[in-house]
């Protein structure tokens, strides 16, 4: 049995006068669409707060699934669409805390810190 990917954080800024064309984007993603990015992830889920965005990703445990010409297509369309409402681009949110690590608690592969 393959372990679970990790749960993945990501934080970017929009433009300000982009918010709304970044969620209308979002709210017209087509039913194909949706099928083929759900073929890659376990979880992507995506929240506002005014202009910060934060994006928790998890992929499918095991061998990544081959992206169709369609899906490519697809994603290449998304991303284009997509590119003028960013202020920063994605990155990776350094975690600060983990209540699972805390307090010489066992770590999440099950080891015990001291």
């Amino acid at each position: 049995m393959s372990a679970q990917p990790e749960l993945q954080v990501f934080i970017c800024r929009l433009h300000r006068d982009k918010i709304a064309l970044y969620e209308a984007i979002h709210d017209g993603m087509t039913s194909p669409h949706a099928a083929n990015t759900r073929r890659g992830y376990d979880i992507l889920d995506i929240y506002r707060l005014d202009d910060l965005l934060v994006m928790l990703t998890r992929r499918h445990a095991g061998p990544p699934t081959e992206p169709t010409a369609e899906s490519k297509e697809q994603a290449a369309r998304w991303h284009t669409a997509l590119a003028e409402c960013f202020a920063e681009p994605w990155r990776p949110a350094p975690r600060i805390f983990s209540l699972a690590l805390a307090g010489g608690t066992s770590t999440p592969d099950g080891a015990h810190r001291s």
